[in-house]
């Protein structure tokens, strides 16, 4: 693995890619933007930029795309904003929630959810009106995370991971966290939806069964803080707290777990495809940047 570019990013919060491939989308200090990613045809030469700006502001914090790549939220401060791509100026309003930290936006489009750090409670709100529907019981830090078939919303507070029902906003099954001290419970769903991942503590990482809760696997990942699935789900990304990146291969963990006949209950991965050779080897990067002033392009 190797760095082929940097992104200029003030206190980045968030690197999105766009289902189609053709965008990445950045938060933090310098605000809510998309880079346009362009290839250059017959050739290894990839285009990032101009960035085009959501909005007027800066300092946006994490962000989260919506599952069909219609909307994006952020959050802003003590809101959260909801942008239209394909209409980036129709934009809804989250407000308020203190210290808004992590946000989600059902597969649905239909829900969004807020959580925070430093602050208290995970809030739901209709995410066409910006109309506040639930204010759930969640105490201290908490990540949000709604469930790619829209069954669920989780939330990952310092003690304890919570199921809840989407649209009856009820309770089901919880997971208790050891010795996460204060920490927001780090999770991501795989993208078909059939299993998340967990921070269960500082050291472990739990692969759940969402709609039982039930424990697939345990990873001994050292600390760690975000969780990131590949698009197929085989592979599962974690950035240690001491920078390092750590990739694990599921499907190297079930041909062991299949071989002492544990292997968990779920479809087989689909067969791992060779990546074809771009022209000439490596792959050349160029970053468009526009500058404060004039809309000029820095390469």
């Amino acid at each position: 693995m190797n760095e082929l570019c940097l992104i200029p990013s003030e206190h980045a919060f968030s690197a999105l890619f766009h289902p189609d491939g053709e965008s990445l989308f950045t938060s933090g200090g310098n605000g809510l933007q998309r880079w346009p990613l362009k290839a250059e045809a017959g050739t290894n030469q990839l285009r990032i930029g101009p960035p085009e700006q959501f909005g007027s502001s800066r300092g946006f914090g994490v962000a989260c795309l919506s599952r069909d790549g219609r909307k994006i939220i952020a959050a802003h401060g003590n809101d959260a904003h909801i942008y239209d791509l394909e209409l980036p100026a129709n934009v809804v309003v989250l407000k308020s929630h203190r210290n808004v930290a992590f946000v989600s936006i059902s597969a649905d489009n239909k829900w969004a959810a807020t959580g925070t750090w430093k602050g208290s409670g995970v809030k739901v709100w209709d995410a066409q009106t910006g109309l506040l529907v639930r204010d759930l019981p969640v105490v201290g830090n908490a990540n949000v995370a709604f469930s790619p078939d829209g069954k669920w919303l989780v939330s990952g507070a310092s003690e304890v991971y919570r199921f809840w029902k989407v649209g009856a906003w009820d309770s089901a099954h919880a997971i208790a966290r050891v010795g996460a001290g204060d920490l927001w419970g780090e999770m991501a769903f795989a993208p078909d939806g059939k299993m998340l991942a967990i921070a269960k503590s500082r050291g472990l990482i739990q692969l759940i069964e969402p709609n039982t809760g039930q424990e697939l696997a345990t990873l001994d990942a050292g600390p760690q803080t975000p969780l990131c699935f590949s698009p197929d789900g085989s592979e599962l990304t974690v950035r240690g707290q001491d920078g390092f990146i750590q990739i694990w291969d599921l499907r190297r963990v079930r041909q062991g777990l299949a071989a002492m006949q544990l292997d968990w209950n779920l479809p087989a991965y689909p067969a791992k495809t060779k990546l074809e050779d771009s022209p000439g080897g490596a792959i050349h990067l160029q970053v468009a940047e526009r500058q404060p002033r004039g809309g000029s392009l820095r390469d």
